[in-house]
């Protein structure tokens, strides 16, 4: 689950499991929603590796899970990568779809003042959705504009992200060390920079 679904789904499962079944073990997608877990009381773990589905899904404990019940907490429309690989692997998997994505509407005049009058000096998009969402809007305000973003510094948060972007023209791609927002500001800052931004977050 993402961190979203974590905060969300917890507090259906506060509601309607005041005393928590036991036996369950909960699994991340990364460090930021364990994270998350844990402060709501939630014991649980992500792989050390990465913070994507096919990380989880490469981790040694995923994968004998013949027979096994599998809940998967998200928001609508995510990927099924990770129902279908636990199935195939004899799994019984169920959705619980906890919030909705849409994409944001703007005006116009937000648009061009916010993105194209003058054209930011980098993008930071944390998902493939994210960025379709992106392009959608720019392109309903003029077919040809999302173009002019085109040479923007682009910061994703995984390679599979990266490649969609250089799919929709993007020429600045950079991958970022994870999708949390520290890793998101280092990939734009310079070592300097980036020392001087953790220091005030942390004092």
């Amino acid at each position: 689950m993402s961190p979203n679904a974590a905060r969300i789904g917890t507090d259906w499962i506060d509601h309607f499991w005041p005393q928590r079944p036991v036996g369950i073990e909960w699994i991340g997608i990364g460090q930021q929603t364990v994270d998350t877990l844990d402060s709501l009381g939630f014991k649980a773990w992500c792989s050390a590796e990465g913070y994507d589905s096919e990380t989880l899904l490469s981790h040694p404990a995923m994968q004998q899970v013949d027979e096994q019940r599998i809940l998967i907490i998200r928001g609508d429309g995510g990927r099924d990568l990770m129902r279908d690989t636990f199935v195939a692997r004899g799994a019984k998997v169920d959705y619980c779809t906890v919030y909705y994505r849409r994409r944001p509407s703007y005006s116009e005049e937000q648009v061009k003042l916010q993105l194209l009058n003058e054209l930011p000096s980098a993008l930071l998009i944390t998902s493939g959705e994210g960025l379709t969402n992106l392009q959608k809007i720019v392109s309903a305000v003029s077919a040809h504009r999302f173009k002019t973003l085109h040479n923007t510094l682009l910061v994703v948060p995984s390679e599979r992200i990266a490649t969609l972007a250089r799919e929709l023209g993007f020429q600045r791609v950079t991958v970022a060390t994870g999708p949390d927002d520290k890793s998101m500001v280092r990939a734009i800052l310079p070592e300097k920079n980036w020392n001087s931004w953790h220091e005030k977050q942390i004092g």
